[in-house]
């Protein structure tokens, strides 16, 4: 019972070092921050730190951020993805969140909005495989006989059909369970 009270404690001891660590992986304290979390076994190159960082950059003055946050990075099979947000002053309580994400190039674009409607579609593929790395892949399966689409700028037919799920709605899916799930409350946020 000792052994277990003292793994307990260094376990708390750890939490709470990372706590103040990773209390905000901002753009200007990246490098820092993703050092303090390297003991899991996952770390950004140089070539990613330094383009995530320029990508980071360059979406905050574009899009207007007072600050702009690191996510996260998401594998996949050709390419991965690496996850930011950023938060505007809020209009109620709370600031909205938008996430962006980027591929190799560092370019970083906003995430697809779900509806509930497509979010369900997306649970009920149960796609368990690895991302692709290719954000405008469709992930929906092929039915026989249905011709893949084509890059035509054909107005008629295209019109009437649903826009087809791709990697980038996957990936939205996947960003806002991940995000919902580890979700924190603020210290005091639930006092009556």
């Amino acid at each position: 019972s000792s052994v277990l009270l003292l793994c307990a404690s260094s376990i708390r001891v750890c939490l709470a070092r990372l706590e103040v660590e990773w209390e905000a992986m901002e753009l200007y304290d990246l490098e820092q921050g993703l050092k303090s979390v390297a003991s899991s076994g996952h770390v950004l190159n140089c070539q990613e730190l330094t383009g995530i960082q320029s990508g980071l950059t360059m979406l905050k003055s574009k899009e207007k951020y007072q600050s702009i946050f690191f996510w996260g990075k998401i594998f996949g099979l050709a390419a991965d993805y690496y996850i930011a947000y950023g938060m505007k002053d809020p209009d109620f309580e709370f600031p909205p969140k938008t996430f962006f994400f980027a591929g190799e190039d560092f370019e970083f674009r906003p995430l697809p909005k779900l509806t509930h409607e497509s979010a369900e579609k997306i649970l009920a593929l149960g796609l368990e495989k690895p991302f692709a790395g290719t954000a405008d892949k469709s992930i929906e399966p092929t039915v026989e006989g249905e011709e893949p689409p084509a890059d035509e700028d054909g107005d008629g037919e295209q019109a009437d059909k649903p826009a087809k799920l791709t990697e980038a709605d996957r990936l939205a899916q996947v960003v806002t369970e991940i995000d919902f799930d580890t979700a924190v409350v603020p210290k005091g946020a639930y006092a009556l």
